[in-house]
């Protein structure tokens, strides 16, 4: 599945980013502290040692999980009674590639067969629901299916607006302020602000939400 072809790069690449940003720490300069009109690498210097530190710990933690361990749970939810599974059939692979080739988002920057698929496979399976029911589908990717003109990054691309519209799919790339505002869940602002983060550094990760009968129920 896309899940499982993306997940190992994905946490190899996380764990060069985290290495790479210990190296690096010690190539930034560190500006001079004026006290009493002496120059000193005091406070600058501590702060540099601080997030080194920090960092150090982060990859040490991170040096210690191993792949499949993190793996598993995010497979076993893919397992869930709950989650759907759709099919690539002919006829979506067929409409996916038609448009890519027409550039329409999510492929109106690069060739993206595979979030077009996904789309393709999401209007697909809606459509049969009802619109009655609210659906949601939410991803980090800013850069695919975001409106480019919208400043705040929350609108859905215009190409994708009114098929949205017509199956009464809201789109957000905020899964956990979705969770807290419309789900009435408990989640932690950290974990909303975090999001955001993760946002911020456009990480392509893709949810597909609904509070329908089709959608994850809890237990």
């Amino acid at each position: 599945t896309e899940v499982e072809r993306k997940i190992g790069p994905a946490f190899e690449n996380s764990h060069k980013f985290i290495k790479k940003l210990v190296n690096q720490i010690n190539t930034v300069a560190i500006p001079l502290d004026i006290k009493d009109g002496v120059y000193t690498w005091g406070e600058s210097t501590k702060l540099k040692q601080e997030i080194e530190s920090k960092l150090k710990e982060i990859l040490k933690k991170y040096e210690s999980l191993k792949m499949e361990e993190q793996v598993e749970p995010l497979m076993a939810l893919m397992k869930h009674k709950n989650v759907i599974q759709l099919e690539s059939t002919d006829a979506l692979i067929i409409k996916s590639y038609k448009r890519t080739i027409e550039k329409k988002a999510p492929a109106h920057k690069k060739s993206s067969s595979a979030d077009c698929l996904i789309i393709e496979s999401l209007i697909d399976f809606y459509s049969k629901i009802g619109k009655e029911e609210r659906k949601y589908f939410i991803s980090y990717n800013i850069e695919d299916f975001v409106d480019p003109n919208d400043e705040k990054k929350e609108s859905v691309h215009p190409d994708l607006a009114s098929e949205f519209d017509s199956i009464g799919v809201v789109f957000s790339p905020y899964l956990a302020k979705i969770l807290k505002d419309d789900f009435k869940l408990d989640v932690d602002e950290p974990a909303v602000e975090f999001e955001r983060e993760l946002i911020k550094a456009r990480l392509p990760i893709q949810w597909v939400v609904s509070n329908s009968n089709y959608g994850a129920e809890g237990e």
